[in-house]
């Protein structure tokens, strides 16, 4: 989820300009609706159909000269957005440093030093009030991608990766509940704590005391 400053002299570009790169960037690798390609059927998937919603990018200002970028390479993905932002701009020039990943990256915005600030998960109070403490205003966010559907705030999903030769062809829900959860009071939902999520300890798999459906599972002191 990059995070952008409003710019300044180094760059001359606004905020309006700074969500059109974002476009740029993904219209360039291929993201968002091309011009000449016909409307895809609605999809089960309120995404997918966002997705094919989407207008071709247009271009609404010219961007020339340096762009600093200070945070996180994410995967490799904000060189990606660079080259695909070049395509439509191919006067604008890239400088990074990746160095401190997501963790530093809203101090660049601050401390002068950045421009856009990628970063892994969405700004916290905390890297919000330094920000606003300068420019007495907040940053621009522009959400790339989530850990989940529509909500703001949730980082990816945890897989869980088996030995190929594990003879377990497959797991519920419940049963990972089991291997990797504890007992438990209760559970949140939304802002409410209740016990419909509350779990006895014999269903934990990993000490023994439960099997289901998989068999017992030894102490490993065992």
């Amino acid at each position: 989820m990059p995070a952008m400053g409003q710019g300044d002299g180094h760059t001359g570009i606004s905020r309006r300009a700074m969500v059109g790169a974002t476009a740029a960037g993904l219209a360039g690798i291929g993201l968002t609706h091309p011009a000449n390609a016909a409307p895809r059927a609605t999809s089960a998937s309120a995404l997918d159909a966002l997705v094919a919603e989407l207008p071709p990018y247009e271009p609404e200002t010219k961007v020339i000269g340096g762009i600093r970028i200070f945070g996180s390479f994410l995967k490799g993905n904000v060189e990606v957005w660079e080259k695909g932002f070049l395509k439509h701009h191919p006067e604008a020039e890239f400088a990074h440093n990746f160095t401190t990943s997501s963790e530093g990256a809203m101090a660049g915005l601050y401390t002068g030093l950045s421009d856009v600030a990628p970063a892994g998960d969405d700004a916290k109070i905390t890297d919000m009030m330094p920000y606003y403490n300068v420019f007495r205003h907040l940053p621009l966010e522009v959400s790339v991608a989530t850990g989940g559907y529509e909500a703001r705030g949730t980082l990816w999903a945890i897989p869980i990766v088996v030995h190929k030769d594990n003879p377990i062809r497959r797991l519920s829900l419940r049963q990972l509940a089991g291997i990797f959860g504890a007992e438990r009071t209760g559970g949140w939902e939304g802002i409410l704590y209740t016990a419909k999520y509350a779990r006895h300890p014999r269903e934990n798999i990993r000490q023994g005391h439960c099997v289901i459906g998989i068999g017992p599972v030894r102490r490993s002191h065992e």
